[in-house]
């Protein structure tokens, strides 16, 4: 006995339905076995129509039961939409503009509407709002073709700039309680504007789908517009839906592009899946924000025509100020030829040369990635971090390539920026086994760096071994070095031999709060090639070149004598014979 807790798992469409229990605790004992809570649900007129699951959960602390609740939403009786979807106005001016509401039937609906048209704006500092006037306050639906209005919007030179909305209801709704309202916003002053290439994106599980998306500046609006996506589904889990990039920043007059990514793994819900694309101002200096509908449809694993893209490497690693690259590979697969689009989202600092290419089935096709790392600000960033710290750690570059239908695939590429580099000097030498030689290893500070750089070295077949491993950068000192000692024993077998030296930063996350949380690396090669005889010069069938010669002109001398006899015996025998 005691007292039990009621909850709701959000696995129906928690966006365009509230759905609760009152009330949400009640007590059971051995005196009240049992005890009742009332669900309730409520759909919005945006839920899509469909079936629905709803869990339950009971919770005492100790033992939980669930049970799911099947619920069944119906479509609605209508539509209403507008064209053009949006209005702007520019600021001071007297202006009027008009739109058109369109009323579509939905299920074989039949009626006539009495309609009212409010307006208004949270806005602050609104005083004044503009004038609205409908073409009629009734209007008759029938299944056989859409009903509309004309909406004239009239806006006098001394209104402010803010965003307004000029609101639809239906007067004296029928007995079914089903309340038709439609919503119309406005902008005054600085605005911007949203538009899409693909209003249905077709994606396969395990595949990404690919749609551009343009944002305007109008009147004048300059500033970052932030891009958000989400998904009214019925059938959870929801494909992923982001932007690349996240924001746009647009100057006056201007134009900026993002792409919608929307990628499904094999979990990811078959059907059709409704989407809005939310897109607002992120300075916080207006209240702008628009939306736009489309739809996502997502199918079972491709079948058919396909491709391949992977990155080599896929982990980089440089320094901050640096440049860095790695090659896409594009293969067509089971037929699948045609050109396709590449992109990378790294803001500014990544580049793909070529853009587009053309896959063919069996054959390998790329496209070189340039990353830039930015280099540290020398007048620092403020606060408490570091000159360099700020563009230290891994940076993630994803790589997509897109065909004409919007069908794509990815790869990433992650780089680890340091706040030093590691050079060896001479990256190559040729050693004899038996002898040894030192290189030189220099670590350079990058943005005042002032910490500890460890070093290590990873090799085979050959010894390594440092002068210094640890070098303390404390007095920012621009540069720092070690020696390296390379031995080669008796017996080791020709060949090259690679050693890996390491430059490890150990404890970033101990600087400041935007400093990286893990270890940094910087590695580098040197080369190592043993010879197989106690001299590095070129050989002549194993032989050193003298060796060879004298050999040769031994050999020579040898055959000259044996011919001198030969030619002598020869004519003494022939004088013998005419005797």
């Amino acid at each position: 006995m005691g007292n039990v807790t009621l909850l709701v798992a959000e696995t129906y469409d928690s966006i365009n339905m509230n759905v609760g229990l009152t009330p949400s605790t009640v007590r059971i004992s051995a005196a009240q076995s049992s005890a009742t809570s009332t669900l309730q649900v409520s759909a919005y007129s945006s839920a899509r129509p469909g079936d629905y699951t709803i869990s339950l959960v009971a919770d005492d602390g100790t033992i939980q039961h669930y049970v799911q609740i099947a619920l069944h939403v119906t479509g609605q009786s209508m539509t209403i939409n507008s064209s053009p979807t949006r209005l702007t106005f520019p600021v001071k001016q007297n202006t009027s503009l008009s739109t058109t509401i369109i009323f579509s039937s939905l299920g074989g609906f039949s009626g006539n509407l009495n309609l009212t048209v409010s307006i208004g704006s949270s806005f602050p500092g609104v005083t004044q709002e503009p004038s609205v006037s409908p073409s009629s306050a009734k209007i008759s639906i029938t299944p056989s073709a859409p009903a509309s209005i004309q909406l004239a919007i009239d806006v006098n030179s001394s209104m402010i700039a803010a965003p307004y909305s000029a609101r639809i209801d239906e007067v004296n709704p029928p007995p079914t309680g089903i309340v038709r309202l439609y919503e119309f916003v406005f902008n005054v002053g600085p605005d911007f504007n949203l538009t899409d290439g693909m209003r249905n994106m077709i994606v396969h599980q395990g595949a990404m789908s690919i749609a551009t998306v343009t944002v305007t500046s109008l009147n004048g609006f300059k500033g970052p517009i932030g891009m958000y996506a989400g998904p009214i589904s019925v059938n959870p889990p929801n494909p992923d839906i982001r932007f690349y990039p996240p924001s746009v920043t647009l100057s006056s007059g201007g134009t900026g592009i993002t792409h919608i990514a929307v990628r499904a793994d094999a979990h990811t819900g078959l059907g059709t899946y409704s989407v809005f694309i939310e897109a607002s101002d992120v300075s916080g200096a207006t209240w702008l924000g628009e939306s736009l509908p489309f739809n996502v449809t997502v199918l079972g694993p491709v079948t058919g025509p396909d491709f391949t893209i992977y990155a080599d490497p896929a982990h980089a690693q440089t320094s901050i100020g640096s440049t860095v690259t790695s090659t896409i590979n594009m293969v067509g697969d089971n037929g699948f030829t045609g050109p396709v689009t590449l992109f990378a989202d790294y803001g500014t600092g990544a580049s793909l040369n070529p853009v587009s290419v053309s896959l063919l089935s069996r054959v390998n096709v790329t496209s070189t990635l340039t990353v830039n790392i930015p280099a540290p600000n020398p007048n620092g960033i403020g606060g408490d971090c570091s000159v360099w710290c700020y563009n230290c750690g891994g940076q993630a570059v994803i790589v997509v390539a897109s065909d004409s239908t919007g069908f794509s695939h990815w790869t990433w590429v992650n780089i680890t920026a340091t706040p030093f580099s590691v050079v060896a000097s001479p990256a190559r030498q040729v050693l004899k086994a038996g002898s040894a030689s030192t290189f030189n290893v220099t670590v350079n500070g990058i943005g005042k760096f002032n910490d500890t750089v460890t070093l290590s070295t990873v090799s085979q077949g050959v010894a390594a071994s440092l002068s210094n491993s640890l070098l303390n950068f404390s007095g920012a000192p621009n540069s720092l070095s070690s020696n390296l000692t390379v031995s080669v024993p008796l017996g080791t077998p020709a060949g090259d031999y690679v050693i890996q030296i390491t430059g490890t930063y150990m404890r970033p996350a101990y600087i400041c709060f935007c400093a990286p949380k893990y270890p940094l690396s910087y590695s580098v090669p040197i080369d190592v090639l043993v010879a197989s005889t106690a001299s590095s010069a070129p050989t002549i069938f194993g032989l050193q070149p003298v060796e060879f010669y004298v050999i040769v002109a031994a050999a020579a001398a040898v055959i000259v004598i044996a011919t001198s006899n030969l030619v002598f015996r020869k004519r003494k025998h022939s004088r013998t014979s005419n005797g």
